[in-house]
C-alpha cells in the first residue's frame, strides 16, 4: 500500500511541477523582456 501511494504520490507532484513550470516559463520570459 505505502509503495503504490509514493509512486501514485511521485507522478502528482511531477505532473504539477511540469505543469507550474509551463506556466512559469512563459510569464519570467515576458518579464525579462519588460525589465531589460
Amino acid at each position: 500500500m505505502i509503495g503504490i501511494s509514493y509512486e501514485v504520490c511521485r507522478e502528482i507532484l511531477t505532473e504539477n511541477l511540469n505543469s507550474l513550470r509551463n506556466l512559469f516559463l512563459p510569464s519570467s520570459a515576458v518579464y525579462g523582456k519588460k525589465r531589460f
